[in-house]
């Protein structure tokens, strides 16, 4: 019975070293916008592949199992600029990553176009015409 205790043991300490040839990517994501303040189900994912995440209430995310390699993490959260930072994970190690997001600037000068004339959009000379009709 001892001998195949003694046969068996190294066969699972050689198993648990293989399973461990993953990388863990985590971090957190913060609203530039609002001072720093985490950014809730913010997207996180590595750019073409199956891993992907959202961020909790405190903007943490963890990504875990990722083959070793170099990836592009995405991060992303509707009306803010979608970052897309070149990361490389190594085996048996977690990279931590700490960004934040800045919201989209939006121009807010709209132009209607309406009998071949193009006015900004609620311009007076607009609303004029529309009245007359």
């Amino acid at each position: 019975m001892m001998k195949k205790i003694v046969l068996i043991i190294p066969f699972l300490f050689s198993a648990i070293l293989l399973a461990q040839d993953t990388s863990s990517i985590s971090g957190k994501i913060l609203d530039n916008e609002l001072n720093g303040e985490p950014m809730l189900f913010a997207n996180v994912m590595l750019k073409n592949t199956k891993w992907k995440t959202q961020t909790n209430f405190h903007g943490n995310f963890e990504i875990d199992g990722v083959d070793p390699g170099n990836y592009v993490l995405v991060i992303s959260f509707l009306g803010y600029d979608t970052l897309e930072i070149p990361v490389e994970a190594k085996a048996n190690r977690v990279l931590q990553i700490q960004k934040g997001l800045n919201s989209k600037t939006i121009n807010p000068e709209v132009v209607m176009v309406s009998d071949n004339e193009a006015r900004p959009y609620g311009s007076i000379a607009s609303t004029e015409k529309a009245a007359q009709k």
